[in-house]
């Protein structure tokens, strides 16, 4: 979901409750959508955290834009 955080702050959460998945290197990521996720995070000028611990899960942190 995407949730509005204090100021200016957004949250935007995906995740599953899958098997989980390996570290992710998105520099070096060869599959259409985690190079659409490392696309939107540099336009966004956001952060990524990526949770492979329980299911995959993203975590983009951006700010808004005038």
């Amino acid at each position: 979901g995407l949730v509005r955080e204090e100021g200016d702050r957004h949250v935007l959460s995906v995740s599953d409750d899958g098997i989980g998945c390996s570290e992710v290197d998105l520099r070096t990521a060869d599959s259409l959508g985690l190079r659409l996720v490392q696309d939107l995070t540099r336009q966004l000028q956001g952060d990524l955290d990526i949770d492979c611990d329980s299911g995959t899960g993203f975590q983009l942190t951006f700010s808004e834009t005038k």
